[in-house]
């Protein structure tokens, strides 16, 4: 959603409240703040996030296929 959010994850203000379509239903006050990411971890570039604080560790769940990098030999395609 786009909004501000403060330190804290509280929605502030929602992006242009009256020409976004949103239902009537929708609270533009501040009631959809964010959600806190309970584990965060990287691989190669990509980040994965898990709002179960319980998750499997990625560099646990991935095992062995780290240490295949056979595609880090490809040659990098060039733009025309």
């Amino acid at each position: 959603m786009a909004g501000l959010s403060t330190i804290q994850d509280k929605l502030l203000k929602v992006k242009d409240p009256d020409g976004a379509d949103y239902p009537d239903s929708f609270d533009k006050e501040g009631s959809h703040d964010l959600t806190k990411i309970a584990r965060l971890d990287s691989y190669r570039g990509f980040l994965f996030g898990s709002l179960n604080p319980d998750v499997t560790p990625l560099a646990t769940y991935l095992g062995e296929t780290t240490k295949d990098h056979r595609h880090d030999r490809r040659p990098v395609a060039r733009r025309p």
